[in-house]
């Protein structure tokens, strides 16, 4: 891992399929996959920010991190800190489809929402989830 452009952009240069994955340090961001996903993330009316396109739906960056750290939700995921790394442009998705930035992303990432929790689900819920998965 490396934050010197100088190396990433040669490397880039021998191989041009690579893909690339940033630190979250300082950054939550909202994974967003289909419909339901859609709606969740529609319902909190959130700030505009920069957003890119996955296999499967869309990323939106926020500067800042949840204090109580990532989470899944319904089709949601908010990633946090500098113990996560996140897929970015121009990336391939194992789906096939090139991870591709929005051309009506504003030019800087938005502050970090304050209503980003209200995506996490109910504790009883995820302790059942998580029961289930151990069955």
């Amino acid at each position: 891992a490396t934050d010197d452009i100088t190396l990433v952009q040669k490397a880039l240069r021998q191989h041009p399929s690579a893909n690339l994955a940033i630190s979250l340090a300082g950054l939550t961001v909202v994974d967003v996959d289909g419909d339901q996903g859609r709606a969740a993330v529609k319902e909190l009316d959130l700030p505009d920010t920069v957003k890119a396109f996955t296999g499967r739906g869309y990323h939106l960056y926020f500067k800042g991190e949840i204090a109580e750290g990532t989470f899944k939700g319904e089709k949601v995921d908010v990633l946090t800190g500098d113990n996560k790394l996140l897929m970015v442009p121009p990336s391939v998705h194992p789906l096939g489809k090139r991870y591709r930035y929005s051309t009506q992303s504003p030019s800087g990432i938005a502050p970090l929402p304050k209503n980003l929790n209200r995506l996490r689900p109910e504790r009883a819920h995820q302790r059942q989830e998580w029961s289930q998965r151990k069955a």
